[in-house]
């Protein structure tokens, strides 16, 4: 009995001494990689600071300008953000010139069918957003409903573009990529002209299915088909560039659509029960410059767009 104890003990013993093992051990490791964690974390913590204080006081001061100039604030974002693409540019094509390698090449920009295929792309998403945007403003100043009403009534667009977008691949090899962009862009201008017919401020709920479904199927449709094209119009080498480049210009067309669309929507051009359907054809005008840009691409932009000289 007595050997069973002393064994018990020995193991206690010997358990506790590695559990303090490990533990010193860990609190070694933690002290030697405390001052690189901190001297990480902290210009980090810091940055993020800055940029949360000069979002704050920009807002403010973006707001005191545009009060200033008798405009609104989408017009000075809008300004803003052309003068930092321009800036963005120039800042490029000067470490061109200077022999340094830039984060975008501006030799992208000399291809024709990518050029065309760029901004298919950002009208899509101006058309998307912009869209959206007039519908659930429409839906909550007008008609009266919440976010969830309104995120409801949306759904035909969305079920429009997850249809088909499940069919894409089957549509892209029997037809050329082309014909999907053009074929999508006149779908989604019909989708919208029906919206704008059908939907008011007393009619029923119904008569914005119609509208919203063809909008967000042809919307789908000619999504993947935009990218693409982009994407093959660069030989393997300019992928990684092409890739950050594609995306970009999607994100800039989801916030131009918000801007402009609220810019007219906050107009003083016409009563303000008209301002939304003058926001939606200004979304319509943008996809028809949308469809001019997809019947300048060439009959199989896949094929054609290897030359940086198309032009």
């Amino acid at each position: 009995m007595k050997e069973a104890m002393d064994s018990q003990q020995y193991k206690s013993d010997s358990n506790y001494h590695q559990s303090k093992g490990v533990i010193q051990y860990m609190q070694n490791a933690i002290t030697r990689t405390a001052p690189s964690s901190v001297s990480i974390l902290l210009p980090l913590a810091l940055a993020q600071f800055i940029c949360s204080y000069a979002g704050t006081n920009m807002n403010v001061a973006i707001n005191s300008i545009a009060n200033d100039l008798g405009t609104t604030v989408h017009n000075i974002q809008i300004t803003i953000t052309l003068f930092f693409l321009l800036w963005f540019f120039l800042h490029i094509r000067s470490r061109e010139r200077a022999g340094k390698e830039p984060l975008l090449s501006t030799r992208l920009f000399r291809n024709r069918v990518s050029n065309l295929g760029l901004v298919t792309q950002n009208v899509q998403w101006i058309i998307l957003q912009g869209s959206f945007f007039v519908v659930s403003v429409f839906l909550q100043t007008v008609r009266g409903y919440n976010a969830i009403q309104t995120g409801l009534i949306l759904t035909p667009a969305t079920i429009g573009i997850l249809l088909t977008s499940m069919i894409a691949r089957r549509l892209a090899e029997r037809y050329s990529q082309r014909n999907l962009i053009r074929v999508g862009f006149v779908i989604t201008i019909v989708g919208m002209i029906l919206l704008l017919f059908l939907a008011s401020a007393t009619s029923s709920i119904l008569n914005f299915i119609p509208g919203l479904l063809l909008m967000g199927a042809g919307v789908g449709v000619m999504l993947t088909s935009s990218v693409n094209v982009v994407q093959s119009s660069f030989p393997e080498k300019d992928q990684g560039e092409i890739s950050g480049l594609s995306p970009s210009v999607s994100n800039l067309g989801s916030s131009l659509g918000t801007a402009l669309v609220g810019s007219v929507l906050v107009s003083s051009l016409v009563a303000e029960n008209q301002t939304f359907g003058l926001a939606l054809i200004t979304v319509v005008v943008i996809a028809c410059i949308g469809l001019i840009a997809a019947l300048l691409l060439p009959p199989n932009p896949v094929q054609s767009g290897y030359s940086y000289t198309n032009w």
